[in-house]
């Protein structure tokens, strides 16, 4: 992106709406008081995909250049389109499904309440631990259904952001399926997909603010910055890199089993060659190879 001097922009449309605007705005009143802790969590139900048997791809499908660099292995209807991204070969989970979405929101939230009370930016996190696995479907998943993920950050002042998973559940967490909270010693603000509320002392609802997740005005963001050069509200390097960084390691985390301590510099794990094996392929299927840049 630099180097070529790119608008890129992440899909993270929430970024461009009014409604997570407006909570940021609130936010950098100080209205919370000290924020030192922010959630992210997803609790709406999916099903179980089951175990269905190898086939054959579609006669329309180029199946050899679809698995790309990915190993090569027989069709799956399973592997295939929608649920290949329950898959280690190709995606990574829910996590990094729709827990990206709601991990940004809850980056900007405790981002929003650093600038209100003076401390310094958070950006990547120096140390992830996460439990959890595969514990309730049972079927072709390789992806945990159930995962707690803990980010600390260590600047002038520490912050804790979390990830929960529960895909299980058919209820809500905070009145909401999926969302972000962060909690401040005056007030606690919840964010969902079609609101955001505080609440104070007792669970008394200080303000609510409804809003939708309309993808328009992220669309027409990115159009405006190819046309202007600006940096997009969903900045690859500022919004897009760090928000992906905690769903990678988050998901090391969760297959090695230990707190991982990550050198923000070069973005390793430190003192771990086997999650730093997993910060990439094992092997690239060629011609798919990597290209260096």
């Amino acid at each position: 992106m630099k180097k070529h001097n790119r608008v890129v922009q992440l899909g993270s449309q929430h970024r461009s709406t009014e409604r997570l605007k407006s909570a940021l705005d609130y936010l950098r009143s100080g209205a919370l008081g000290r924020c030192l802790v922010a959630k992210a969590w997803e609790s709406t139900k999916q099903g179980n995909i089951g175990n269905p048997p190898d086939g054959t791809p579609p006669e329309t499908v180029d199946y050899d250049m679809w698995l790309g660099p990915a190993k090569k292995r027989p069709f799956n209807k399973n592997r295939f389109h929608g649920r290949w991204r329950w898959f280690h070969d190709y995606g990574t989970g829910d996590l990094g499904n729709d827990g990206v979405h709601r991990l940004d929101m809850a980056f900007a939230a405790l981002n929003a309440a650093c600038a209100a009370q003076g401390d310094a930016a958070i950006s990547l996190p120096t140390k992830i631990s996460a439990t959890g696995g595969k514990w309730y479907f049972d079927d072709m998943q390789e992806w945990p259904d159930t995962l707690q993920v803990t980010y600390e950050y260590q600047s002038d002042t520490p912050k804790i952001l979390t990830y929960e998973m529960r895909i299980w559940a058919p209820y809500h967490y905070h009145g909401e399926s999926e969302g972000a909270v962060i909690y401040g010693d005056k007030a606690h603000m919840t964010i969902g997909n079609s609101r955001w509320r505080v609440y104070g002392e007792r669970g008394k609802l200080i303000k609510e603010v409804k809003g939708d997740s309309d993808a328009t005005p992220h669309v027409a963001n990115f159009l405006d910055c190819i046309k202007t050069r600006s940096k997009p509200a969903c900045d690859l390097e500022t919004v897009g890199h760090p928000a992906s960084v905690l769903c990678h390691a988050g998901n090391i985390a969760a297959r090695v089993g230990r707190t991982l301590v990550l050198d923000p510099k070069t973005e390793t794990f430190k003192n771990d060659d086997a999650a730093n094996q997993l910060r990439g392929r094992e092997e690239w299927r060629k011609p798919w190879v990597l290209p260096e840049v």
